[in-house]
């Protein structure tokens, strides 16, 4: 265990940002690009031994992409490394018998001149437990930023409908963030048609339910450029 546990801590001088992400493609869904010109996937085989599994897949910039766009590759390989959760599991000698398996990957759900949208999803299973967490992550390429509520992108965007489409769904989210005039931090994500929407983890950067609601429920479009 101390040599898996040294490996792992050496290898990552960066696990400062807490996330692990897997994206599968949901019923209904368009199956993302898996890489294109610009881009690409990377894989990093964490860790494989002692039945302990993890396993990184996250999107890289190309030499071919423009160098601001390059610039994000280090926020994007950060964003799979290993969170103080994941340390506190490998010193946990009952991991050893269980077994712990961590897969996480990140995908493009659309991408234009202005606009890069990625849903990462993690996925964590040890003995009988498995949890799942989703963290969208929305590029501004020429602001050289993100995006962390949909206001940024869709002016006149009417948070008070996503309230009125969750009340139907489910009761675990913070009505108070989905007031107009308010501006807390609501994770989402979208496709070329939807909108998505992880209630119950409004004023955070990940999610652990998941909504996609159509644009033409919300009034919204995006743009062709």
């Amino acid at each position: 265990m101390s040599m898996i546990f040294r490996t792992f801590s050496q290898s990552f001088e960066y696990a400062q940002v807490p996330a692990f992400f897997l994206y599968a493609c949901f019923p209904g869904c368009k199956e993302p690009e898996k890489e294109n010109k610009t881009w690409h996937m990377v894989e990093d085989v964490l860790i494989d031994s002692q039945n302990v599994r993890v396993v990184s897949r996250y999107i890289q910039f190309s030499e071919s992409a423009d160098s601001s766009l390059r610039a994000w590759n280090k926020t994007l390989r950060q964003r799979t490394e290993p969170t103080r959760e994941l340390q506190t599991d490998l010193l946990d000698p009952a991991i050893y018998e269980k077994g712990l398996l961590i897969e996480s990957e990140g995908q493009v759900l659309f991408e234009n001149d202005s606009l890069m949208a990625l849903e990462y999803r993690l996925i964590r299973k040890s003995g009988n437990n498995e949890s799942i967490s989703f963290y969208p992550l929305i590029i501004l390429k020429k602001e050289g930023t993100i995006a962390i509520t949909p206001e940024q992108l869709w002016p006149d965007f009417d948070r008070r409908k996503l309230r009125g489409i969750y009340k139907q769904k489910t009761d675990a989210f913070n009505e108070t963030a989905y007031e107009l005039g308010v501006h807390t931090i609501l994770p989402f994500c979208f496709s070329q048609d939807s909108l998505i929407v992880y209630p119950g983890t409004e004023g955070e950067f990940f999610g652990r339910n998941r909504i996609s609601v159509p644009f033409a429920d919300l009034g919204i479009s995006l743009s062709a450029e």
